[in-house]
């Protein structure tokens, strides 16, 4: 592929590009977790195996341009860019192949040609996902010369810190890079920008960057090749982000190269030229199958590079067999089965409960949840996994197993992250556990920087959580204590602990305020004796005998007037302390216990003031009336297990589904046993059927229809994939959502072949409107409006990450999203429209019709009381 010569040494465990006559070198560019020398293994019959030349999961490097075969068109193509502009951008999908068409391909080329040097940096790998330090990272090895690790380190720092107070510039940097590499042209490799979207949270942080690092890359004069230039590699489904930032965009203008899938001529070549290069053949008929299943589909590259890694592994006399292929499961399945291997092996097929959930809390701690988007991986520190899911993640990254990437030698700390992301989306039980974690870990994102700030200086009380989020935390502090890091725990504590100290203070003021009141009505008593011990006094001095009988009954009288007053103002002070404090409950009310508490002082407020035949404190009347809303009539027992769907009986009764895979019908009154049906997989939705029946979707793919109690035979269906929602259409029949992107639409009788709707990324939720279509709604944050007839193409709403829909009274559709925003559309096929007619004001063209209506209705005039010729656009 190019005539280059590579050549590797190894540094650490790593595998780097070495300066020397014929090498190509990369600054600042590391492969982790590729053997420094794969251990000797033969096959059944004792023939030895040369090195696997497939670099299953990880990207081809520098040192790999001698078996990277069938990007050539590629290759020239991003080196004739680079020949006349400073910055060009490599688009493609997941898994197309981009940071190895630059790192094994391009640069390579390049170093060919004579008279380049090249750097490289990536956002995912600094741990505080600070964009100009990854920069700066790159920068320094072409313009500081140092042999020492710590003055390099302070250099990096110092760079990172000017180029972000805007103290130093790109161009101040390239500039000097240019006089001390005269002669030599640089290219800059920003490796998975898309990184600078998902990880840098401070949008005018990365605005920032973006701008600082195009300042050093102005298009070079006519007829002339730039000296330095930019190179990014960029995931399509991230382009849109980027069009966001105007200097982007801009920028981008006529310089994006798309990488689009190899055809079957290049991936014949990816496939054979190394195996022949090691003298090793293919049976027949065996690479037409693995293009049978990887040509024209996006992202399919790394999982056949790991098939083939696998293979290798398994040949028999230096030649790679069907039976090898039908081992592993195939293309599609290898990487599942090989992931779910290891971890049957390692948790005793899920019996060692410990390690079974350190499985979840490492994989789903390297995966950052999309929203409207597809999940990404996650570059974490050690510290944040705490040492036993740690040291699951070394043995992981092992070369038995490769399922993780751990280390980053230029920190101090270890980091971890999946060795790709077809691991995210092709091993069905890490997506269970993403889509049942996605709450958890979303919340967890909302508080990393709060987390990092505190962690930085514990005795700064400002990043502590307050209010609403410190009662979120407090609730999954209780429900997830184990799945904390050390670092969340000490936060969320001293958070805790703040909340109380601020309590008490307050509670200590409001007792002062208390006691002041109370001396304050003690004194009042005591004046009041004091004035009728006077009165007496001057009564006495009068006509004793007659006045001594009056006055000593009028002391007694006003005696116990003043004991009445006195215990009426005790009494008062009694009943606004218990309404205070009710208040004070109802305000902090984020348990049921304080919930409770807070009632019950409520309560007990107005119960003196019903004796006292006095009206109630206004603050234990409302703190009484949350508490009756805020507490539940009945709480009904599910052995433990979350609860994941509900669904109410045609006779009144609750069904309730849950994560042990059993229903429980509750009885009407909420009191005694319930009914308790086994569906077996975690029930995932419930819906009930016109003629009573209750239908159950469940994680094992089954949908289960229950016959009432006494009658008929239970009817199972096979979804083949997760039942995510469940739905009943208008015309009885049930539809079911699946995690595999499918709904399917099953016969009322529940037996034949049901229709087959497509609707691209996992389902998450179904509705059915007024006028019988049906709604699904995505993980890709589209919701899809279905004609009834269950065929032809449906209306397509972009909400960005659905997570349910429901329908209005009044017919409008209303869809919730990771995004935490809640959007209401207007879906009634009449109101919509008279609505666009008068948004328009004028008629729909036919395409817009298409759009909005749907292409299976007619065309017909929008403004219905004009013309049907008025205003209407060809």
């Amino acid at each position: 592929m190019t005539d280059a010569t590579v050549e590797t040494t190894v540094t650490g465990g790593q595998i780097q590009g070495v300066v020397g006559a014929g090498t190509v070198v990369i600054e600042n560019f590391t492969i982790y977790n590729r053997a420094v020398e794969e251990p000797a293994i033969a096959d059944a019959v004792g023939t030895p195996i040369v090195p696997c030349p497939y670099p299953g999961l990880t990207y081809f490097g520098p040192g790999d341009a001698h078996q990277f075969f069938g990007r050539d068109a590629a290759i020239t193509r991003l080196a004739e860019a680079v020949g006349r502009q400073s910055l060009t951008a490599l688009v493609g999908a997941s898994g197309s192949g981009k940071s190895s068409v630059v790192l094994a391909g391009l640069a390579p080329h390049l170093h060919g040609d004579g008279g380049w040097r090249f750097s490289h940096f990536r956002i995912g790998t600094e741990l505080d996902s600070n964009p100009f330090l990854a920069l700066a990272r790159a920068l320094v090895p072409l313009y500081v010369a140092s042999d020492s690790d710590t003055e390099r380190l302070r250099n990096t720092r110092q760079l990172a810190a000017s180029l972000e107070s805007g103290e130093l510039t790109s161009r101040d940097v390239f500039a000097d890079c240019r006089s001390r590499n005269k002669g030599t042209r640089i290219l800059l490799i920003a490796d998975q920008f898309e990184e600078a979207f998902t990880l840098v949270e401070d949008e005018a942080l990365l605005h920032r960057f973006i701008d600082v690092l195009l300042a050093g890359f102005p298009d070079p004069a006519p007829e002339r090749s730039p000296d330095i230039c930019l190179i990014l590699t960029l995931r399509a489904d991230f382009y849109g982000r980027a069009l966001r930032h105007r200097p982007l965009a801009d920028a981008l203008q006529g310089r994006v190269e798309n990488l689009g899938p190899m055809n079957r001529e290049e991936l014949q070549a990816a496939i054979r030229r190394p195996a022949e290069a090691a003298r090793i053949s293919f049976e027949p008929g065996l690479v037409e199958t693995l293009l049978d299943h990887v040509e024209s589909k996006p992202g399919s590259l790394p999982l056949l590079q790991f098939a083939l890694r696998e293979m290798w592994a398994r040949q028999e006399n230096t030649k790679i067999t069907r039976k090898s292929y039908d081992d592993i499961g195939g293309v599609e399945g290898a990487l599942a089965q090989r992931a779910e291997t290891i971890y049957a092996a390692m948790t005793e097929n899920g019996a060692n409960r410990q390690i079974a959930q350190a499985f979840q809390r490492l994989f789903t701690r390297l995966v950052m949840p999309g929203e409207g988007q597809e999940d990404t991986r996650r570059v974490v520190d050690r510290r944040e996994l705490g040492d036993d899911v740690w040291s699951l993640a070394q043995h992981l990254a092992g070369e038995d197993n490769r399922l993780v990437v751990t280390n980053a030698p230029a920190f101090s700390h270890g980091t971890a992250e999946v060795a790709h992301e077809a691991l995210i989306r092709h091993w069905p039980k890490l997506v269970e556990w993403i889509d049942r974690d996605r709450t958890f870990q979303s919340w967890l994102r909302q508080i990393r920087s709060n987390v990092e700030l505190w962690s930085a200086d514990p005795s700064d009380e400002g990043p502590l959580l307050r209010g609403g989020m410190l009662a979120q935390a407090r609730e999954w502090l209780m429900r997830r204590r184990g799945d904390l890091s050390q670092g969340e725990l000490g936060f969320i504590e001293a958070s805790l602990s703040l909340q109380r100290r601020e309590e008490e203070e307050r509670e200590a003021a409001h007792q002062a305020e208390i006691s002041r009141q109370r001396e304050l009505a003690e004194a009042a008593v005591r004046l009041a004796n004091e004035q009728r011990r006077r009165t007496w006094i001057a009564v006495v001095g009068g006509v004793i005998a007659f006045v001594f009988a009056v006055s000593a009954l009028k002391f007694g009288y006003d005696a116990y007037a003043a004991k009445q007053r006195a215990q009426v103002e005790r009494d008062r002070a009694r009943m606004q302390l218990l309404a205070m404090q009710a208040r004070r409950a109802e305000a902090q009310a984020w348990l049921p216990d304080v919930i409770e508490l807070g009632g019950a002082l409520a309560l007990e407020a107005m119960e003196m003031a019903r004796k006292t035949k006095r009206l109630a404190e206004a603050d234990a009347v409302e703190a009484a009336a949350s508490a009756l809303v805020g507490l539940p009539l009945r709480v009904l027992g599910h052995s433990g297990h979350s609860v994941i769907s509900l669904a109410a009986l045609g006779d009144g009764r609750l069904a309730s589904g849950g994560e042990d895979g059993k229903i429980k019908l509750w009885p009407k009154e909420g009191t005694g046993e319930p009914v308790v049906l086994a569906h077996g997989g975690g029930v995932c939705s419930l819906a009930v059927l016109g003629d009573g029946r209750l239908a159950s979707g469940g994680s094992d793919g089954k949908i289960k229809l229950w016959p009432k109690e006494g009658t008929g035979e239970l009817v199972v269906l096979a979804h083949d994939g997760r039942v995510r929602s469940l739905a009943v259409l208008a015309d009885g029949r049930l539809a079911s959502g699946g995690q595999d992107g499918k709904i399917k639409l099953w016969p009322k009788e529940g037996t034949g072949e049901p229709v087959v709707l497509t609707h691209g990324a996992s389902v998450t939720s179904l509705a059915v409107l007024g006028d019988g279509r049906l709604a699904s709604g995505g993980r890709d944050g589209n919701i899809k409006l279905w004609p009834k007839e269950g065929t032809g193409e449906p209306v397509v709403l972009a909400h960005g990450g659905v997570s349910s829909l429901a329908v209005l009274g009044d017919g409008r559709l209303a869809s919730g999203g990771s995004d935490g925003k809640i959007k209401v559309w207007l879906v009634d096929e009449q109101k919509l429209i008279a609505a666009l007619c008068l948004r328009a004001g004028r008629n729909l063209t036919k395409n817009e019709w298409a759009r909005y209506i749907g292409p299976d209705t007619p065309w017909q005039p929008s403004c219905r009381d004009r013309p049907s010729n008025w205003r209407t656009p060809d």
